[in-house]
C-alpha cells in the first residue's frame, strides 16, 4: 500500500493496515480500496486517504473522498461508431440482445430494490420511538 500522510498531528505514521468495510460478512472479509488505517507513533490509530494526505475518522475520510475524489460515473466502456461499423450483422444482433437482456435484468432489480425500500421504510416507521 501506499502511505500518503507520513504525520498526523506532530505524530510519525509508523505503519498502514487495511480497513475493514461494514459490507464485510464472517464468509467474506471487505476491505476499503481508498482508505487505510494509521498507526501513528504513540500507537494510536486514525484513518487516511490513499488519494492524497486527509486523515480523519472514518466518516470523514468517506465523506473527504466523495467531495475530492470521487469515482468515474461509469465504468463502462462506450462503443464507437467506428467500432460497431466493423462487425458483423450476427455480432451486431448479438450485442442488441445483450443490451437487452442488462436493461431487462437493471428494470428488475431497481424494481425490487424500491419495494424493498418502501418495505423498510414502512417497518422503520411503525418501530421508530415516539417523542
Amino acid at each position: 500500500m501506499l502511505i500518503t500522510a507520513t504525520t498526523v498531528n506532530g505524530l510519525r505514521v509508523i505503519d498502514e493496515m487495511k480497513t475493514k468495510s461494514p459490507l464485510s460478512t464472517d464468509e467474506k472479509t471487505i476491505y476499503f480500496t481508498r482508505i487505510v488505517c494509521l498507526v501513528l507513533e504513540d500507537k494510536s490509530a486514525v484513518h487516511g486517504c490513499t488519494e492524497c494526505t486527509f486523515t480523519g475518522s472514518l466518516g470523514a475520510v468517506r465523506l473527504h473522498l466523495g467531495a475530492q475524489h470521487p469515482k468515474a460515473v461509469s465504468t463502462v466502456p462506450r462503443v464507437s461508431r467506428d467500432q460497431l461499423m466493423g462487425l458483423s450483422a450476427t455480432q451486431l444482433l448479438e450485442k442488441a440482445a445483450s443490451a437487452e437482456r442488462n436493461a431487462r435484468d437493471r428494470d428488475y432489480w431497481k424494481r425490487r430494490a424500491r419495494k424493498a425500500e418502501g418495505k423498510l421504510r414502512s417497518i422503520h416507521a411503525t418501530t421508530a420511538p415516539t417523542r
